[in-house]
C-alpha cells in the first residue's frame, strides 16, 4: 500500500481514508463534491481522529461495512445510493444500529428532514453548514 504523509502527522493512503495516530476513534464523511468533502476533512482532522471519505453511497457502504466508523457524516443527494436510503441501510444493518449519523443536506424542506430523523439519523444540518457547529457535534458524539 503506497501512504504519502500529509501535513503534521497525516496520513493519506490508498483507502481513501486519512489516519491520524493519536486517537482511535473514525468517521466517515460521503458527500459527492470534493471541495465540501475536502473541507470537512481539513477541519475534522484536527480532532486527531481517522477519517474516511466516499464520494457516492454504494461506495460509502462499502467502505462502511469493512472500516465501522464511530461516526457517519452523510450528504442525501448523492450519486448511486441516496442519503435516505443510507440511512435506512446504515439502520438495518446490526453493526449500525448504533452509530450516530449527521445528514448535511442543501435541503431545507422540512420532509427531508423529517423523514431523515424517522430513518434513523441522529442529527441534520442544512448547507452551508457551520464548521464550528459540525465540529462541536463531533465532539460531543464521539465524547472528545
Amino acid at each position: 500500500m503506497n501512504n504519502d504523509k500529509i501535513g503534521s502527522g497525516m496520513i493519506y493512503n490508498s483507502c481513501r481514508s486519512f489516519i491520524l495516530l493519536s486517537n482511535s476513534k473514525s468517521i466517515l464523511i460521503i458527500e459527492d463534491q470534493t471541495n465540501i468533502r475536502e473541507l470537512y476533512i481539513i477541519y475534522l482532522s484536527k480532532l486527531g481522529i481517522t477519517i474516511y471519505s466516499a464520494e457516492d453511497g454504494k461506495e460509502a457502504f462499502e467502505l462502511a461495512k469493512e472500516k465501522k466508523p464511530d461516526l457517519i457524516i452523510t450528504d442525501l443527494f448523492l450519486p448511486s445510493i441516496t442519503g435516505f436510503d443510507l440511512i435506512y441501510m446504515f439502520r438495518n444493518d446490526c453493526s449500525f444500529l448504533t452509530t450516530p449519523i449527521i445528514v448535511i443536506s442543501s435541503s431545507s424542506q422540512r420532509e427531508h428532514i423529517t423523514e431523515c430523523i424517522n430513518l434513523g439519523a441522529t442529527d441534520y444540518m442544512i448547507k452551508p453548514a457551520s464548521i464550528t457547529k459540525l465540529e462541536q457535534k463531533v465532539k460531543k458524539l464521539l465524547n472528545l
